[in-house]
């Protein structure tokens, strides 16, 4: 019964997600068609490149935890689709629903998922930042506000071990109450939470955070060939313009191509792999 919600689920959100494709991005398939041979290479070339880095870096945080490589290739071809297309982030929602039942631990696929999105954005915001420094262009107030938030959300993670053992001592010497004793579940709980991320963390934050700055790094260096062979100038704007609108700020040409050479990749790769494995089954 699991089984078959999971695929009910799956065929629903897959079948949304084509919808949604073709409303948001048939527009810029016309174009992208004509843009030429060489552009088309470059950007397939491109989307390659970044994802197999992304998908070995969430290979790599989930390391330990996925039994088939070929399952976590299914998966990732699967839900990053959705990822890009569904609005609102809710993609997200997607992915971490297909890890936590391939890994049979939803709890863990929530961890893993956020981890994942924490080094990207973090890695994200720390490009934009090194940018406006070097232009000296000043980006929306999102972003910097962003920076804040990732900032005290790492400072919080760092801190809480310590916080959640203070107030545990504390609840423990102190007089035994039903409000005490929900504080000492709420805190065992949030125990619990870092634990699993500083499992999920160890020994590989450094290089997680380093695969994510290598991918933005790459995908610009992408944005900036693809301009020259559009015949356009190699300028900061365009850069500039390309970074907001991966935050969501504004509106990028460049940006909409590489969703949309990506989401046509990996979707026909996961239909390859689906139907090789019922062809194997049969």
């Amino acid at each position: 019964m699991k089984k078959n919600i999971y695929y009910i689920i799956n065929a629903f959100v897959l079948i949304l997600t084509t919808i949604l494709f073709g409303i948001y991005y048939f527009p810029a398939l016309s174009k992208l068609i004509n843009m030429g041979i060489r552009y088309l290479l470059v950007l397939s070339c491109n989307i390659i490149l970044i994802n197999f880095i992304k998908a070995f870096r969430f290979y790599f945080v989930l390391s330990g935890n996925i039994n088939s490589i070929w399952e976590y290739i299914k998966q990732y071809c699967k839900t990053i689709p959705v990822n890009v297309v569904v609005p609102f982030k809710l993609g997200e929602v997607f992915r971490v629903y297909c890890y936590g039942y391939q890994m049979k631990n939803y709890f863990a696929g929530i961890i893993y998922v956020l981890i994942d999105r924490f080094f990207d954005t973090l890695a994200l915001i720390s490009v934009i930042l090194a940018a406006s420094l070097v232009t000296q262009i000043q980006f929306n107030w999102l972003v910097y506000l962003l920076f804040l938030f990732m900032f005290f959300v790492a400072a919080a993670y760092i801190l809480m071990p310590r916080i959640c053992m203070y107030w545990k001592k504390y609840l423990l010497h102190e007089q035994a109450t039903k409000r005490g004793n929900e504080c000492l579940v709420f805190i065992v709980s949030l125990e619990k939470i870092c634990d699993t991320i500083s499992q999920a963390l160890r020994g590989r934050g450094v290089i997680v955070y380093a695969l994510s700055i290598l991918a933005w790094l790459i995908e610009i260096c992408g944005v900036l060939l693809l301009n020259k062979i559009d015949g356009g100038s190699v300028q900061v704007a365009n850069i500039i313009n390309y970074l907001s609108s991966a935050l969501g700020i504004g509106n990028s040409d460049n940006l909409q191509y590489f969703v949309l050479g990506t989401v046509v990749m990996l979707l026909c790769t996961y239909i390859v792999l689906h139907f090789r494995k019922k062809i194997e089954e049969y």
